[in-house]
């Protein structure tokens, strides 16, 4: 077992420069927007949003993305009842990029989100959890600006199928490296 192990370490050590080149990772930071239908509790709601993003970009038009959004983190009042709800999505996204010139490029991208909701409602020593969680489709497009071959600046925006009826949508800005 160790022979195997020692084995498969040394295969990963010796391919990861190989591999390296392309993958990159990013973050940023935003503005969510929940856009309520329902006639009760209706209206639109923004809140602080943050992403962490792993990609691998296959040449200079086609990427694939994987990331975790910390969308929504709501608390409200209604009465004597305090209510939390909190709204995370892990995405799964191709994004297509076009150069614009060696700094600029516009990118665009379509593809799965797993959106998980969780409301707390406390009145008084009562606490009742609800928890749901959903797969729908999102679209983005966004701006990047490469500030050093490995360093990039991005802006986007993103939509989000409705869940139910809200429909979200964010605004962020933040930053890349490049391996």
């Amino acid at each position: 077992m160790k022979k195997q192990f020692t084995l498969i370490a040394l295969s990963a050590a010796l391919a990861a420069p190989a591999f390296a080149n392309g993958f990159y990772v990013g973050a940023d930071m935003g503005r969510t927007k929940l856009a309520v239908s329902d006639g009760d509790f209706g209206g639109h709601r923004y809140d602080d949003s943050w992403a962490l993003t792993g990609g691998y970009q296959f040449n200079d038009h086609i990427a694939a993305e994987l990331s975790y959004r910390s969308l929504s983190k709501l608390n409200q009042q209604y009465g004597s009842w305090n209510v939390n709800h909190k709204l995370s999505a892990v995405e799964a996204t191709a994004v297509g990029s076009y150069p614009l010139s060696d700094k600029f490029a516009l990118f665009g991208r379509v593809g799965v989100v797993h959106v998980k909701g969780k409301t707390t409602i406390r009145e008084g020593s009562s606490v009742e959890v609800e928890s749901d969680s959903k797969n729908r489709a999102m679209l983005g497009l966004g701006v990047r600006y490469a500030v050093t071959q490995n360093i990039g600046l991005r802006s986007e925006y993103i939509r989000y199928a409705k869940l139910d009826d809200v429909a979200i949508s964010t605004l962020t800005f933040g930053a890349d490296y490049r391996f």
